[in-house]
This record gives C-alpha cells, sequence and structure tokens, in this order.
C-alpha cells in the first residue's frame, strides 16, 4: 500500500514539475531599429516558426504608409537591415486576428498589435515564418500576429 502511494505521489510530482516547466519558456524577445540592426535578421532566421515578441522603431517615414495602409493595400511591410549582400524584407500578416472595427491595414491586428504612426513603434506578439526568397532576391519573412 505504501509503495503505491509513493509511487501516485511521485507521478504527480513528475507530472507538476513537467507543467511548470513547458509554461515557463520565455518568449524570445527583440527590442530595435529593424533597418539599422542586422541582428534583427538574425534573430528572425533563429526563430522561424516560433513565436516572439517585439518591439520596434521604425524610422523611417515613408515606412509609416507601408504599415499602415500596406504595400499596395496587400500586407503591411518594413525593411531589415542587410547581412553582406542578402536584403531582407518582413510583412505582417492580420488576417487571424482580423479585427472587424479597423480603419486601416494594420488596425486589422489591434488590440494585440499596437501602431503609433506618429513614433514609428510597433509592439505586439508574432509567429515568425520565412517564405525563403521573393521574386526581387530578398528573403522573406512574414510576422503573423498572435493573440
Amino acid at each position: 500500500m505504501k509503495i503505491i502511494n509513493l509511487t501516485k505521489l511521485l507521478l504527480i510530482t513528475i507530472l507538476m514539475s513537467v507543467g511548470f516547466n513547458l509554461y515557463a519558456t520565455p518568449i524570445p524577445s527583440y527590442k530595435g531599429i529593424p533597418k539599422k540592426d542586422v541582428n534583427f535578421a538574425k534573430f528572425l532566421k533563429k526563430n522561424h516558426n516560433k513565436i516572439v515578441q517585439l518591439d520596434l522603431l521604425i524610422q523611417d517615414p515613408d515606412d509609416f504608409d507601408f504599415i499602415t495602409y500596406g504595400y499596395r493595400s496587400v500586407s503591411p511591410t518594413f525593411d531589415i537591415a542587410p547581412i553582406g549582400k542578402v536584403k531582407y524584407d518582413a510583412y505582417i500578416e492580420c488576417d487571424k486576428i482580423n479585427n472587424p472595427n479597423a480603419e486601416t491595414t494594420i488596425d486589422k491586428c489591434a488590440p494585440y498589435v499596437q501602431w503609433d504612426t506618429e513614433t514609428g513603434h510597433l509592439t505586439g506578439k508574432f509567429k515568425v515564418l520565412s517564405k525563403g526568397k521573393n521574386g526581387m532576391g530578398s528573403m522573406l519573412y512574414y510576422l503573423v500576429a498572435t493573440k
């Protein structure tokens, strides 16, 4: 009888510790200026197919329209610093959230992605998906907004 109780206690302890460790794993995060920092492209490569937390500063005012309204009204986009001769592009995908009250393309991600057009500050949680090279030879990454 004591062996059965000891086994149950041991099993419960193991299951609880495994469960806590699963939820305690931190989300990879990046804070910076993607157009100037080559580490952002490296961060995207390293975290392909993972959920990440981003806190970005988009400095180029021309990029503001691309993020607010989407490049050619398709998807919000911004430039990333190249690594050597390899250029990188990032597209923000909001279709999974698709806020029905959205007035702009990036608003479809609200309230889970925050975008300030005055400061160029973009924050949110995304799943990083590599799409390989696009037609112009740049490496293409989709940042799928998540809840």
